[in-house]
C-alpha cells in the first residue's frame, strides 16, 4: 500500500494531502466534522461549506434496519453504523479483492449490497475494478472520511468498502470475515 505524508495511505496524491488532516483529526478521537479539502471533489461554484460532491445522496441509516439480528459494522473513524454483516454479498466469485488504482494504491475491499454512504464524486467508468460498473467514491455521512466506492451496473449497485475503515462491535469479528 502506498502511503501518503505521514505513512497514511490515500486514494491517489491529490488527497493524500486532504486525508491527511482528516486522518489526523480521527486519530485524535471524534470531534467537530474535518474541513472540507480544498479542490478536492468540488465542482467549480460549488459552495464551499456544502458537503463534497453536492447534495448527499447517502442510503438511509434506517436501511440498515432491514439486517436485524446482525452485528452493525461501524466507520472506524467515528464510530457511526455503515452497514451489517448480513449485507455481506460475492462479486466476481468473492466477498474480499484487494485492488490497486492506477495511482499505485492498493486495497482490501468488501463488498456489500446495503451501506449508508454518502457520495464524494460522480459516477465514471475509466479504470472501473469490476466490468461492466460505473464507480463513484463513497464517504462516511458523519466524519467525512473515505469509505469506498459504490459500483453501479444497470439495475444493480453495490458498496466496495475497505475493510480496515470498519470495525464490527466488540466481540462480533473482523470486519472482511
Amino acid at each position: 500500500m502506498k502511503a501518503g505524508r505521514g505513512g497514511r495511505e490515500a486514494a491517489d496524491p491529490t488527497t493524500a494531502r486532504a486525508l491527511d488532516g482528516r486522518r489526523t483529526a480521527c486519530a485524535a478521537g471524534p470531534a467537530a466534522p474535518p474541513p472540507a479539502p480544498v479542490g478536492c471533489f468540488r465542482r467549480k461554484g460549488d459552495d464551499p461549506r456544502a458537503p463534497l460532491g453536492g447534495a448527499p445522496r447517502a442510503e438511509s441509516e434506517d436501511a440498515l434496519d432491514d439486517g436485524e439480528g446482525s452485528p452493525p459494522l461501524r466507520c472506524a473513524c467515528c464510530g457511526r453504523a455503515i452497514t451489517r454483516a448480513a449485507f455481506r454479498i460475492e462479486v466476481d466469485g468473492s466477498h474480499v479483492h484487494d485492488r490497486t488504482n492506477p495511482g499505485g494504491f492498493a486495497f482490501r475491499i468488501g463488498c456489500f449490497a446495503v451501506a449508508d454512504c454518502r457520495a464524494a464524486s460522480t459516477p465514471t467508468t475509466e479504470h472501473t475494478w469490476f466490468p461492466g460498473y460505473a464507480w463513484e467514491i463513497v464517504h462516511c455521512p458523519a466524519c467525512d472520511i473515505h469509505l469506498g466506492w459504490r459500483f453501479v451496473g444497470g439495475d444493480r449497485a453495490f458498496h466496495g468498502l475497505i475493510l480496515d475503515r470498519l470495525v464490527e462491535e466488540r466481540g462480533a469479528g473482523a470486519a472482511g470475515t
